[in-house]
């Protein structure tokens, strides 16, 4: 290969290129800086937002929000004192959100969002340690999202997502590995849409959806064989809908429909013959919809019509003579719309309205007579609209409401007239301090309130005035965030999601300078925001969705321009939005999957014209969905995983038209599913998670073709399968996680040989789980996240062997972890990631794959406050990147890591199978830079040219073909630095000497092969490389 030495080029050039580069490169800093404070909005009484009361014990958990951890989990005994933060969880401002909380003996269950893993099942005995991530039932980043958390005996039950079986029931014990999924209740991967928990004992009640009979009543025990449906109550494939579901002594109670009768009045003891109507309330079609059940004693209140007194308070108990109206304390077909229902001793509090006083407190023993207004608090037909009644002692209870002069205020009852007024006015005037959220424990109600100088804040009372008070001001001061995202760049201009607190989250662009960063479209007016997600790069264009609050959630594209941003197509026309995803850069086209509210979700290709802009294929004829997921581009085609509605969800692959979007493989026979991906390509091939009966999810390859598509090795023997997860290609090795069920979860290796696919090493030796996260590939070793047992979850390196395989280094010493996440290859030399230890917080860290070569970025907070860095990207040589500044807030920072190179942009070629590839090195000062192309022609003719940058666009050349587009700037400066023959591989290298020049450092320059085809002239082009001088 020819080699020719970089300054001998750049002399060539002459004085106007390095005029004009220069004028391009970034200001240096040894630390990040503030490229713009985004959101100026000054803070008056922030709030936390206290929610989620939950009791352990004397201890009291809610989540709260404060200015430097974000939404987090916090816990109280009742003091100011014993009020503390138990976690931060997601380090930085943006809080883990943590969501149902629920006891489990001494410690809670609950759900929690953060970066590394998502939404998942977290455990906490109270205090920081013993607050871990329960397990990562949808391995990755990707949310299981764990919801309707529900306490019966020894056992937690919820609702989650592991990818393969869509929505189902899980239960958990309080470990791993009693953590786990009770029962596929719909096979495959469509949800059966558990809801409705109610414990009975040690078991569950609960509404499900088995694909064949529609919703209806079932109950588990923990076990798959103790689960099942109790009664096909619709007697068919309707559904019966059980919902309400509420416990009186040992029975449940709901209301279902059995497609005769409508919505009424059921009973469960949890056995076929023990489910029956209670009573026919309302008789024929129409329906007396009983809700806001209610046990008080042995009787169950609720509401319901009966088509004569409209909505009014029924009572039963459990028997059909013992089943009637209350009282009709509004005449007339309306009626009073009992709400708010609560038990106060052996009697009833509940809000109801009648002409005369409005919404107000009532009363009731169970009798017509026994059933009275409480009080008139704010006179006249308004009412006072009492809410929250929480019963917190014998004989009394607090409750919310507002008599017209003070606001929502705290009040206090008895049940009497006498015994009812005001408690405290929190905070003076009409305002009121909408006091919300009351929950009781050992004779105390919390609840929040706003006293008008702390915001929205925790508050305790004891049912005394004196002894209502602010528990703490969690948030005391702070700065507002702009919080900017999703930050993508294109050809040097970074487009982002940020929210100035003014018109809300939208759409900004950033050169990296503060008068180059502004908003660049305002597409909701107003301060809603447009819920912009899924930024995706395709040719010139920056695909997303976005909601602009009349067209529902669309696709939208942007040029860099505010007048080149706007809505791709209204694919579903209305309000609702075909709420497009898995945005797939297809070259310079996209492929995504979206509903126009006739076919489902289908996959569509869009060139950012509302004409080019189509459904690709009905996979799936109708309205039902192939939802076709995990696109990913290999040798010229999109290959992904679809549900035709004949075959289950299976491997296909589109070619980008309809002809050429075909089913690859039926792995699993019949409808039901395989669920290939996530997928990576190595050697060749592309490898995939794929699920078959009797084998479970196990390792498979294809080529591409049916005949090609087959098993790699069968991991765990059996049907569980080992779930390899995490594909990672390193060279001609594919690194991935998976459970061989000996050993945990670990890492393995394969080279696609059956022979050659192995675990690697068994980092926490015995059968817990190492749990390695962040595969990622440099300098062809593999660097990731695991735990040991010893030195909690740290940085490892590995070249593929267990000798080779080891921590690299304990940022956090000791068992503590460091928690790192975000690994990102900026550059060819260094992985960033965040990690977090006790003397730096959450911050910025860079590794070269050596223990020595870890090390600590320069931090924007410096000492033990993290500024929690996150969405890092490449722009004009420079790392932009979203950090927590101490007066700033969350805003966007930069920071010049060195020399640097990134490929950029898509190659073109005559041929649809191949592609020419330029990768590079980066180019420091004084060293050597070497460029290597791949997949081009051979016996070609290679013209290596380098020049000026493309900002911010790509340079389109029809002529050459409609794919293809110059990387460097042909209206500015630019040359060839060799001319070479492509050899028969089809690959090259070549290097180039690198002038160890100071006033280089910085300097951006562009890299483009161009490929003459002989002898049919014609032209191929490789994709772009971008790089920075410096050191």
């Amino acid at each position: 290969m020819t080699t020719t030495h970089l300054a001998r080029a750049i002399s060539k050039l002459g004085m106007p290129l390095m005029v004009s580069l220069t004028l391009a490169s970034p200001s240096f800093s040894q630390a990040p800086t503030l490229v713009k404070d985004i959101n100026t909005q000054a803070i008056n009484n922030p709030s936390s937002y206290p929610s989620g009361w939950t009791r352990v014990g004397p201890v009291v958990y809610f989540q709260a929000s404060t200015p430097s951890t974000g939404t987090e989990l916090f816990k109280t005994v009742g003091s100011s004192r014993s009020t503390v933060l138990v976690k931060d969880i997601q380090k930085g401002g943006m809080g883990s959100s943590p969501l149902y909380l629920t006891r489990l003996g001494s410690k809670i269950l609950f759900s929690a969002s953060e970066k590394t893993h998502g939404r998942e099942l977290w455990i906490s005995d109270g205090t920081s340690a013993g607050t871990k991530l329960m397990k990562d039932i949808w391995p990755g980043s990707k949310n299981s999202n764990p919801d309707i958390l529900t306490s019966a005996g020894n056992k937690v039950f919820f609702v989650a997502d592991d990818q393969i079986s869509g929505r189902e029931l899980w239960v958990s014990d309080g470990t791993r590995a009693g953590t786990r999924r009770v029962k596929d209740i719909f096979p495959g991967s469509h949800p059966s849409y558990p809801g409705d928990f109610t414990a009975l004992g040690n078991k569950i009640i609960f509404r499900a959806d088995d694909g064949i009979h529609g919703f209806e009543l079932w109950v588990s025990d923990g076990t798959a064989k103790g689960t099942y449906m109790i009664k096909n109550i619709d007697g068919g494939a309707g559904s019966s809908h059980p919902i309400h579901l509420t416990r009186m002594g040992s029975k449940v109670y709901f209301a279902a429909t059995d497609g005769v009768r409508g919505f009424e009045l059921w009973v469960s003891d949890g056995t076929a013959a023990g489910t029956t109507l209670v009573k026919d309330i309302r008789p024929g079609p129409l329906y007396s919809a009983p809700r806001f059940l209610t046990t008080v004693g042995n009787k169950l209140y609720f509401q319901a019509n009966d088509g004569v007194h409209g909505l009014e308070l029924w009572v039963t108990d459990g028997t059909s003579a013992g089943t009637k109206m209350v009282k009709d304390i509004r005449s007339g077909l309306l009626g009073s719309l009992p709400h708010k229902l609560a038990a106060f001793g052996s009697k009833l509090l509940f809000r109801a309205f009648h002409p005369n006083s409005g919404r107000e407190l009532w009363i009731s023993d169970g009798t017509a007579a026994g059933t009275t207004l409480v009080k008139d608090i704010r006179t006249g037909k308004a009412g006072s609209n009492p809410d929250w009644i929480t019963a917190f002692a014998p004989g009394k209870a607090l409750f919310t409401a507002n008599d017209g002069t003070n606001g929502t205020e705290l009040w206090i009852t008895d049940g009497t007239s006498a015994g009812t007024s005001l408690l405290k006015n929190i905070r003076p005037g009409s305002t009121g301090s909408l006091a919300f959220e009351l929950f009781t424990s050992f004779g105390r109600v919390y609840l929040r309130a706003n006293d008008g100088t702390h915001g929205l804040e925790p508050w305790v009372s004891n049912g005394t005035t004196v002894g209502t008070t602010l528990l703490k001001d969690l948030a005391t001061n702070g700065n507002r965030s702009s919080h900017p995202s999703f930050l993508t760049d294109k050809f040097n201009q970074t487009i982002f999601v940020a929210n100035d607190e003014i018109k809300g989250d939208e759409l900004w662009t950033s050169n990296g300078t503060s008068a180059g960063t502004f908003l660049l479209k305002d597409i909701r007016p107003g301060f809603f925001g447009s819920k912009i997600g899924n930024l995706t790069q395709a040719g010139n264009r920056v695909f997303f969705r976005a909601n602009d609050g009349l067209n529902g959630t669309e696709l939208w594209a942007t040029n860099g321009s505010r007048a080149g941003t706007a809505m791709v197509k209204d694919i579903r026309s209305g309000s609702l939005g075909s709420f497009p995803d898995e945005l797939t850069a297809f070259g310079s086209w996209l492929l995504f999957k979206a509903s126009d509210g006739t076919n489902g979700l289908e996959p569509w290709i869009s060139d950012g014209t509302s004409a080019g802009t189509r459904m690709l294929k009905d996979i799936r004829s109708g309205a039902n969905p192939s939802d076709p997921a995990g696109f990913y581009f290999w040798k010229g085609k999109i290959y992904f995983r679809a549900n035709d509605g004949s075959n289950g969800s299976e491997l296909w692959a589109t070619d980008g038209t309809a002809s050429g979007t075909r089913m690859v493989a039926d792995i699993n026979p019949g409808a039901s599913s395989s669920s290939p991906g996530p997928f990576a390509a190595m050697g060749g091939k592309l490898y995939f998670r794929a699920y078959k009966s009797g084998l479970g999810s196990e390792l498979w390859v294809t080529d591409g073709t049916s005949s090609g598509t087959a098993l790699v090795k069968d991991l765990r023997p059996g049907s569980r399968g080992s779930d390899p997860l995490q594909l990672t290609a390193v060279g001609n090795k594919l690194f991935f996680t998976a459970d061989g069920g000996t050993y945990g979860k670990e890492l393995w290796v394969s080279n696609g040989k059956a022979a050659g696919t192995r675990m690697v090493k068994d980092i926490r030796p015995g059968f817990f789980t190492s749990a390695p996260t962040n595969l990622i590939a440099l300098n062809g070793k593999l660097l990731f996240r695991a735990y040991d047992g010893i030195n909690g979850h740290e940085i490892w390196v590995s070249d593929g062997t267990s000798g080779g395989t080891h921590l690299l280094k304990d940022i956090s010493k000791g068992k503590e972890s460091t928690y790192s996440y975000r690994y990102t290859r900026l550059g060819s030399r260094y992985v960033y990631f965040l990690a977090f230890n006790l003397a730096s917080g959450s911050e910025l860290w860079r590794t070269d794959g050596t223990s020595a070569g870890t090390v600590l970025v320069p931090e924007v907070r410096p000492g033990k406050a993290s500024s929690a860095p996150d969405y890092m990207t490449l722009s004009r040589g420079q790392i932009l990147m979203r950090a927590t500044h101490p007066t700033k807030g969350a805003e966007l920072f930069k920071y010049f890591p060195g020399a640097n190179s990134k490929p950029v942009g898509h190659p073109c070629s005559t041929s649809a199978t191949r592609f020419p590839t330029l990768a590079g090195t980066d180019p420091i000062l004084g060293g050597t830079m070497n460029l290597r192309g791949a997949g081009a022609k051979p016996r070609a003719i290679g013209i290596q040219l380098q020049g000026v940058q493309v900002d911010p666009n790509a340079i389109p050349l029809p002529t050459l073909g409609a794919s293809c587009m110059s990387y460097i700037n042909l209206l500015s400066f630019w040359m060839p630095l060799s001319t070479f023959p492509v050899p028969a591989s089809g690959t090259w290298t070549q290097n180039y000497p690198v002038p160890n020049t100071p006033t280089l450092k910085g300097v951006r320059i562009a890299y483009q092969t161009w490929y003459l085809i002989l002898p049919a002239l014609q032209w191929e082009m490789s994709n772009g490389v971008f790089s920075a001088f410096g050191n």
